[in-house]
């Protein structure tokens, strides 16, 4: 842009010979100079505006042709693929039961497993005298009515109240009719007790994590 100015400025200053030499009239040298004034004048506002070159086309061994414009060329944005987010996986608690009577003392301890699916319900799986049971396990507000009742069927008395815990209902069953019922309370993410009675009568005490 500056070399354009240059020019223009050197054009409009250089000494007019071919007006000399047919001896033609000052007035005449004037007017012609108008055209050059404006080219200036239009060139310094280009140059205070901002300009810039965009090609307009290039062909196979020619060399590009360019234009000067005021206007801001579009800015080509690319966007960046957001990363792909699977599927959140079930946190495993490993649970642990202890016999509290004599029937469960003859089947002796058990595990088994809860897989929590971030939901508040998940799966809950155990192992007794080769069947395997299957069933799922449900978190319940405070105040869930009945909550309570297997805790005092196998401990005589209701679970201690702690601040933050959380409360839920275990069940499963097995092929060979063998069902299970339990009730357990959280206190931490993954550590927890609880109570289980079972259909032929054994009771155990059920331990999360840990």
């Amino acid at each position: 842009m500056e070399t354009l100015m240059q020019q223009v400025t050197a054009d409009a200053t250089a000494p007019d010979n071919h007006q000399h030499r047919y001896g033609q009239t000052a007035a005449k040298s004037v007017i012609s100079r108008i055209p050059v004034r404006l080219a200036l004048a239009a060139a310094g506002a280009l140059f205070v505006s901002g300009c810039y070159v965009v090609p307009l086309h290039s062909e196979a061994g020619q060399a590009p042709v360019y234009a000067y414009t005021t206007q801001v060329p579009p800015q080509i944005s690319h966007p960046h693929a957001a990363p792909a987010v699977g599927p959140a996986l079930p946190a495993s608690l490993h649970v642990r039961l202890y016999p509290v009577n004599e029937t469960a003392r003859q089947q002796g301890a058990l595990q088994g497993v809860v897989a929590d699916t971030q939901g508040g319900r998940g799966t809950f799986t155990l192992a007794v005298a080769g069947d395997q049971l299957q069933g799922e396990a449900t978190r319940v507000p405070d105040n869930y009515p009945g909550f309570g009742r297997v805790f005092r069927d196998v401990l005589g008395g209701a679970p201690a109240t702690v601040p933050g815990a959380r409360k839920g209902l275990a069940n499963a069953s097995g092929s060979r009719g063998l069902y299970a019922n339990c009730e357990y309370v959280m206190t931490a993410p993954t550590l927890g007790t609880g109570v289980c009675a079972f259909s032929n009568g054994a009771k155990y005490q059920v331990h999360f994590g840990g």
